[in-house]
């Protein structure tokens, strides 16, 4: 199984992660996550906590999973927010 050191396998989806796995102070973030779309559109919507900027860090390169599949390069990959103040640095 790939792990984080290993490069990304870029896919024809416009997003396509599979079986990602990430952990922060031993506590299980994501267990198995795949998404796989060709919307051009995606929308993350969840309470305050769940993960929605986590995995916008996982996908712009920000954040290194521990295991992961297949998960898109990160050179056409951009990270945006919707107020300053929760921008990182």
């Amino acid at each position: 199984m790939p792990t984080a050191a290993q490069p990304y396998v870029k896919t024809s989806h416009n997003i396509a992660i599979e079986r990602l796995f990430y952990s922060y102070k031993g506590l299980e973030v994501f267990r198995d996550f795949t998404l796989i779309t060709n919307s051009k559109t995606v929308v993350l919507r969840g309470p305050s906590g769940c993960g929605k900027t986590t995995l916008l860090k996982l996908l712009s390169g920000n954040l290194l999973p521990d295991k992961v599949i297949s998960m898109p390069a990160t050179n056409n990959s951009c990270l945006c927010f919707r107020k300053i103040a929760c921008s990182p640095g």
